[in-house]
């Protein structure tokens, strides 16, 4: 009889333990389901004491008629709103405006720094809330909220079944954290999401297609600042709406040809600062609204042909700081950057290719760039400004070809560019500048041609003198200079000529100079060849600079004459 007893008990015991586990699992399971933006929850058992599922995060049961039926039953279509009860960790703005919430979240900073939640704006912001893993479990969004920031805080990982319910959600960010991976469908709800920003974290990958696989109408994508050594290209290339993406400061090696291919109204995308050291031919060809592209800071080696072919509509491109030019040897046929390949940027503005190993420029290399403005070639190896470099770029105003090795660039490069302001030439080996080289310029406020090889120069801003502002010829071999340089440039305020040979009787420029600008603020002139030692000075006393030039000059003749 015992052992029957025993053996009863421990069937009954083993009965309870399974029905109790086929409980445990009832209540994990799943009401409803979000598909495409739309809540498609089946209804509930009619009896709501027996919890035989729950509702995702952010939802609650109510109470429905099944119209097959008649009977009532439970459904999940009911907002949770237990957030409102936080009191210690949230307030609650009340009607729509956000920039209420915005000016009480500012209050907050100065105070308990609670989180800031706008009522029928369905917008929260936990910005520099101190929020950790813990507390912000505690912190039910209702499936209504369409905008959250949790940005600044202290978040190591994001746990999915928190924020997979958020239908309406249309942007959220996680900036400023210490994220090291994003949970696979973490926002599959949010259907209609438009922005979202992992930026400021420790991510290393994105390489499951599955992260934002939900997420098909995402236009903005800010995921930099991580770690990110790669990001699988079925990660972006489902989103067709995408207009902005910045995967900037990560530690990525290559740009693949299907990242942006549907990306069809994409205008911005940076990619500056990683290892990127090859461009896919096809990066952009399906982009052709692109009117921001940077990809300084890389290790890009070779512009070929074809790359940029298919952006019309780009107006910056900034390609700064890589490595285009190293180890080839450019020939008249095989420039460091193939001629054709700013061809078609008919829209670029600003062109930055500073501070790469280009060492030739091809004849052609700007001809497709009509409306180029700016352009930045500073820190090269380049030995020669080719004659039609600028032909065809009428509002060129801004360029810096500093710190290179021009020896030659002919007296018609500027001819056709009648809107320069800025043109700095230093660091160089120039010996000779033609006069017309800056001629007829209205515009022309600043030239620099410091540290060459001049031993002089003449009347080089004829036509180009009123608005001009500085004017630097330091740290050359100048013997000579034009007397009527800067003769009518009634808006200069800074000369520097210092760091020359010029003589005390070779200033006949000085005077016509502070004549005829209103505000001269000074002229340098040391480190010349002057006898007379109150010269080698910076001088901001116009006048009495003009009576020692005068002088010295008066002696440098009569001592001519004696000879």
């Amino acid at each position: 009889m015992k052992l029957f007893s025993y053996v009863t008990l421990g069937l009954l015991a083993s009965t309870d333990a399974a029905q109790k586990r086929s409980k445990k699992s009832k209540k994990v399971k799943m009401c409803h389901s979000i598909k495409k933006g739309e809540n498609i929850a089946p209804l509930i058992d009619p009896d709501s004491k027996k919890k035989t599922c729950k509702c995702l995060v952010g939802w609650k049961k109510s109470k429905s008629t099944d119209p097959l039926d008649g009977v009532k039953k439970h459904s999940c279509n009911r907002a949770n709103y237990s957030l409102l009860k936080r009191a210690s960790m949230v307030r609650v703005v009340e009607g729509a405006n956000v920039k209420d919430g915005e000016s009480a979240w500012a209050e907050e900073q100065a105070t308990s720094r609670n989180c800031v939640y706008v009522r029928d704006a369905h917008w929260i912001k936990c910005d520099n809330y101190g929020m950790d893993n813990k507390k912000i479990k505690k912190l039910i969004l209702p499936y209504t909220i369409e905008s959250a920031d949790f940005s600044n805080n202290h978040l190591t990982e994001l746990v999915r079944t928190q924020w997979e319910g958020l239908m309406n959600l249309k942007k959220i960010s996680f900036r400023n954290n210490f994220l090291k991976k994003i949970p696979i469908s973490i926002l599959k709800a949010a259907y209609g999401l438009e922005g979202i920003d992992i930026s400021y974290n420790q991510l290393t990958e994105l390489n499951s297609s599955g992260v934002f696989k939900k997420n098909v109408n995402v236009k903005s994508f800010k995921a930099n600042n991580n770690m990110l050594k790669d990001i699988k290209k079925k990660v972006i290339s489902s989103w067709k709406h995408l207009e902005y993406v910045d995967v900037s400061n990560n530690r990525m090696t290559k740009l693949s040809g299907g990242m942006l291919v549907h990306a069809v109204d994409l205008w911005y995308v940076n990619f500056s600062n990683n290892k990127i050291n090859k461009l896919a031919t096809k990066a952009f060809s399906n982009n052709n609204l692109l009117r921001e592209l940077h990809l300084n800071n890389n290790a890009i080696s070779n512009i070929n042909k074809n790359v940029f072919s298919k952006l019309p509509n780009l107006e910056i491109l900034d390609l700064s700081y890589n490595k285009i030019g190293e180890g080839r040897e450019s020939t008249k046929n095989d420039p460091d950057i193939h001629r054709d390949g700013f061809r078609n940027l008919k829209s670029v503005k600003k062109l930055l290719l500073n501070n790469n190993q280009i060492q030739r420029i091809s004849p052609l290399q700007f001809k497709g760039l009509k409306n180029l403005e700016l352009l930045n070639i500073d820190h090269n190896n380049i030995e020669v400004i080719p004659e039609d470099a600028f032909k065809n770029s009428p509002n060129l105003k801004f360029v810096f070809a500093r710190y290179n090795q021009i020896n030659t660039i002919a007296g018609n490069s500027f001819d056709t560019n009648p809107a320069l302001k800025i043109a700095y030439l230093s660091h160089n080996e120039l010996s000779e500048v033609q006069d017309d080289l800056f001629a007829d310029k209205p515009d022309l406020k600043r030239v620099d041609l410091g540290d060459n090889q001049l031993t002089s120069v003449g009347n080089i801003f004829q036509g180009s003198q009123a608005n001009m502002y500085n004017t630097y010829l330091y740290q050359n071999a100048l013997a000579s200079v034009d007397q009527d340089i800067l003769s009518s440039a009634s808006e200069l305020a800074q000369l520097d000529v210092s760091s020359n040979k010029l003589a005390d009787g070779s200033l006949a420029f000085v005077p016509e100079v502070i004549e005829a600008a209103d505000n001269m603020q000074w002229v340098n002139l040391k480190r010349n060849s002057f006898k007379n030692g109150n010269l080698d000075a910076l001088h901001t006393n116009m006048e009495k600079l003009k009576d020692a030039v005068n002088m010295a000059m008066a002696d440098a003749a009569a001592e001519s004459n004696q000879l």
